[in-house]
Parts: C-alpha cells; sequence; structure tokens
C-alpha cells in the first residue's frame, strides 16, 4: 500500500494468479482505495457486500477469503493512522 502525503489516503494492490480472487479483490479495492484510514475504519464492508449481492454467488470459502483481505486491509489502516495519517 501507499498513502498520499497531502491527504493521507490510502492506495492498495492487490493481486493473485486466480482470476476470481483478482476480480473479488477489485471489489474490495473500489471500496477501500483513495479512503484515509478512519474513512476504512468506519465503512460498513458488510453492509457493501450485501448491497452487490456479492457474498450469494460465492462460495462461504470464498468469502471467507474476501473477509480475510478486508482485515488485512484494516490493519494496514490502522497501522497507518498510528503514524499520524487520518
Amino acid at each position: 500500500h501507499r498513502r498520499d502525503p497531502a491527504t493521507g489516503k490510502l492506495q492498495f494492490i492487490v493481486d493473485s494468479d486466480a482470476f476470481i480472487v483478482r476480480g473479488l479483490a477489485a471489489i474490495v479495492l473500489a471500496a477501500f482505495n483513495n479512503r484515509t484510514p478512519a474513512e476504512i475504519a468506519a465503512f460498513d464492508i458488510e453492509e457493501f457486500f450485501a448491497r452487490i449481492d456479492l457474498l450469494r454467488h460465492i462460495s462461504p470459502t470464498r468469502g471467507n477469503g474476501l473477509r480475510a483481505m478486508v482485515r488485512n486491509i484494516r490493519k494496514l489502516a490502522e497501522v497507518a493512522a498510528g503514524q499520524g495519517v487520518v
């Protein structure tokens, strides 16, 4: 990840060999990219997933992987917040 020093907003890059994982990562990045750590912490990702009806279309295992990706992004945002990024 990287942050914009002027705005404090974070940008993330996720890649995978599996096309489905790339697609799921793109959805997560659409929700979290170019947001501040505080915005990331406050964002209701489960409501976002429900709004786009995503979890109905993927296996429980993929859903768990998706949530793990979200946890990792939130941890990175938390670290960035501790470094004075708001």
